[in-house]
Formats: structure tokens, C-alpha cells, sequence
């Protein structure tokens, strides 16, 4: 053991270690601190820093540095200064581990009981090239479910808004995007439910029934649960969020008529009509503020009613027809801004 790299504490006193007992080399209490604070220093004639120690984290009394508010930003800031993907990337490998527990418990694999190491060795050779074999038709089933689901949404939104009374503007988005975008999420769900099915009709179809029970034995085997149960419950639970999800997108849009403002929200219940009477402000904002202050270029539009209520649609430019409508009918200008604060005082 080298001089300085432990110390021991001897009538009262703390000396390095294998210290003579005649030398009374005593640390003083700044040198302590920075003992605990794992903070590196000279002894002058013992030049080797110290290990860490064993606190980790040591207590805030013996922190001269800093007070306890202090300590509490220190925190915080650690822990925004963390990249939001590492939140989401933890939480969908969370949620699919999860996932997966969940099926071994609730679709639990129970093999033949004849079925042999050996037997589970040839079934497994045997079907090696299923996969390949059908994935073609996987792929042209989840395209074929996909692009259906999405047409027949889009056939269902254009009846629906010819069914609705006469308006001068429709909106079912307020990002400027075409509102054909709003299907691609549900449609995606059942695409990816749609590709299984295809490729267990494509080996039913190829191999056989013979084919397909030995493909599906190896699958289960391999996953551990009875991954074709968990497919099937899960497929069900997709369809049927994706018909929710596109009723609910359905029923969500902004109409605009020429003596009321109508809003039907996402998860509101039916539509809330407001007269132009209760319009107090129509205004654009050239920028935004994040949530930590910083300033960003995003132009908006701004509708301000006399309960509180706010109506936000970006960019501003394409809802400028819109807005010019507005002014004309309530008898509002259009007033501009550089932030939506800086309206509070007109």
C-alpha cells in the first residue's frame, strides 16, 4: 500500500496510512470535505489522489458549496438535460417487454406431450422456408388492407362533410395539412394486422393444413407463449381501436358559417356553436416560445372569445382567407404581433 491512498483514524486524529506514530500529520477540515466530496487535492509531500469514496452521493449538509435550493436546480437540470428519446425508447422497450410477460402468462404454449426434442428438430428443419415463401403475400395483404382502410375512411369523411349545413370554411386539421393524413394512423394498425393474416393464408394456402400446424407449432415454440391466440386477441383489439380512432377523426372538425363559429373537438361530445358576438380578438403571431423559453418562427392564427376560449391554427398563411373572413364578419381588425402576450394589452 503506497502513502495517501487510505487513511485510518488514531487517537482522535486521521493520519495516511502507514504513518509513523510520531509523525502527527493531521488533515484539516477543508481537506475533509474534500475527502467526501470525492474531490482530488495535494497533501504536499503525499502526491497520489485519493479513490473515490464510498458515498456516492454525499449528504447536502456537507456541501459547502451550494445551498439546498441550489442542490434541487442542480437535479432537475441533470435531468432535463437528458435526451426525450431516451424517455420514449425506454418506455416502448417497457411496454413490449411487458407485453410479452403479459402473453406467457395469459397465452401460455402447451406442446403435444409425445413431441420430442428430436420431433420439435425436424418440424423446425422442415418449415425453415415457410417465411420466405409467403411473405410476398403478407406484404400485398397489408397494402390491399391498408390502402382500404384508409380509402373507405376518406369515402366516409367526404359524405359526411356534404351532409353537414352551408359553411363558408370546413377544417378537419389545424397544421395546414390535408386532412387525407388523419387516416394513415389507424390504416397502419390494420395494415400491420392485415400482413399476418396474410401470411398464415399464404402457408395455409401453399403447405397445406399439415404445413401450416407445423409452422405454427415452431412459432409458439420459439416465442415461448401461443403466439397465433395472442395474434388473434390482438387483432381484435387493433380493428377495433382503428375503428374508434377513425370514428372519433370522423366526428372532429371546425366549421365555419356565416353567423356562427363551430367546433366539434376530438373528445368532446357534440358540436359548440358561438355566435360572432362572442369573437374579442382575431389575431396573428409571427413566433412561439418553447417550454423552455426559447423563441421559434411559427406563425398562427388566433381566434380569442369572450369565455376564455382559444382557437389555434398553423401556419398562418394558409388560414389567411379565414382570417380576413372573420375580421370582416365580427367587425374585429386583424391584429398582428409578435407573440400571443403581446396582445394581452390590446
Amino acid at each position: 500500500m503506497r502513502y495517501g491512498e487510505c487513511f485510518g483514524r488514531r487517537d482522535g486524529m486521521i493520519h495516511t496510512a502507514r504513518t509513523p506514530p510520531d509523525f502527527p500529520f493531521t488533515l484539516r477540515q477543508p481537506v475533509v470535505a474534500d475527502l467526501i466530496q470525492a474531490r482530488p487535492f495535494n497533501l504536499g509531500v503525499f502526491d497520489t489522489p485519493l479513490p473515490r469514496p464510498i458515498l456516492s452521493r454525499p449528504p447536502r449538509s456537507y456541501r459547502r458549496d451550494a445551498s439546498p435550493s441550489t442542490h434541487v436546480t442542480q437535479d432537475m437540470t441533470l435531468v432535463d438535460s437528458i435526451d426525450p428519446a431516451v424517455f420514449r425508447t425506454a418506455a416502448i422497450a417497457l411496454a413490449v417487454s411487458g407485453t410479452f410477460a403479459l402473453a406467457r402468462i395469459l397465452f401460455r404454449h402447451k406442446p403435444p406431450a409425445a413431441l420430442t426434442e428430436q420431433d420439435m428438430a425436424v418440424l423446425t428443419h422442415r418449415v425453415r422456408n415457410y417465411d420466405t415463401a409467403a411473405a410476398a403475400f403478407a406484404v400485398v395483404a397489408a397494402i390491399g388492407v391498408g390502402v382500404g382502410f384508409w380509402a373507405a375512411c376518406r369515402a366516409a369523411a367526404a359524405e359526411w362533410d356534404r351532409a353537414m349545413p352551408a359553411h363558408a370554411f370546413l377544417y378537419r386539421t389545424t397544421s395546414g395539412e390535408s386532412p387525407d393524413w388523419l387516416w394513415a394512423l389507424p390504416a397502419g394498425f390494420t395494415a400491420l394486422i392485415g400482413a399476418y393474416w396474410g401470411h398464415v393464408l399464404a402457408i395455409r394456402v401453399l403447405f397445406g393444413r399439415d404445413g401450416l400446424a407445423a409452422w405454427l407449432l415452431v412459432c409458439n415454440h420459439k416465442a415461448g407463449f401461443d403466439g397465433h391466440r395472442f395474434l388473434a386477441a390482438l387483432s381484435v383489439l387493433t380493428v377495433g381501436g382503428s375503428l374508434v380512432t377513425a370514428g372519433m377523426l370522423l366526428d372532429y372538425y371546425t366549421r365555419v358559417e356565416e353567423d356562427r363559429f363551430v367546433e366539434n373537438d376530438l373528445f368532446g361530445l357534440g358540436e359548440r356553436s358561438r355566435p360572432y358576438a362572442d369573437v374579442t380578438k382575431v389575431a396573428v403571431t409571427t413566433h412561439t416560445r418553447g417550454r423552455d423559453g426559447a423563441e421559434s418562427e411559427q406563425s398562427r392564427l388566433r381566434v380569442y372569445f369572450s369565455d376564455g376560449a382559444e382557437w389555434t391554427a398553423s401556419p398562418a398563411e394558409a388560414y389567411r382567407p379565414l382570417a380576413e373572413f372573420l375580421a370582416r364578419r365580427t367587425g374585429k381588425p386583424l391584429l398582428n404581433a409578435r407573440h400571443a402576450e403581446d396582445l394581452a394589452k390590446r
